[in-house]
């Protein structure tokens, strides 16, 4: 089965504390996976690295074509004095936009 994600030898220093060196996986149609590690071992690190929101030392981060990555970050940032529904919809991708919209409208009564 082809892989939609394929880690390779992936290799993330902070000056002299080598987080994590050399990893390899893939992230196949289908497959669940958890990321499960002490506090400071590089979990959210990785992410940010797969995410596109980090560098890395050394190997490779391959995705399949056409593939979009996108994740809830640790400490996320929104705008002050938002309500919990309004940080749920805060957001640049194209389908939360499109289902916040639909939201404001089915609250406003507007269903043109």
């Amino acid at each position: 089965m082809a892989s939609f994600l394929q880690v390779d030898g992936l290799t993330k220093s902070f000056g002299d504390l080598v987080l994590f060196e050399n990893i390899t996986f893939g992230i196949s149609e289908g497959e669940k996976i958890g990321l499960i590690a002490k506090n400071g071992s590089g979990k959210t690190t990785l992410l940010n690295i797969i995410g596109g929101k980090e560098g890395y030392d050394s190997g490779r981060v391959v995705f399949r074509n056409g593939l979009r990555v996108g994740y809830l970050e640790q400490d996320p940032q929104y705008p002050a004095g938002l309500t919990v529904l309004q940080a749920c919809f805060y957001s640049q991708n194209e389908t939360v936009q499109l289902i916040a919209e639909y939201e404001r409208a089915m609250e406003t009564g507007d269903h043109s």
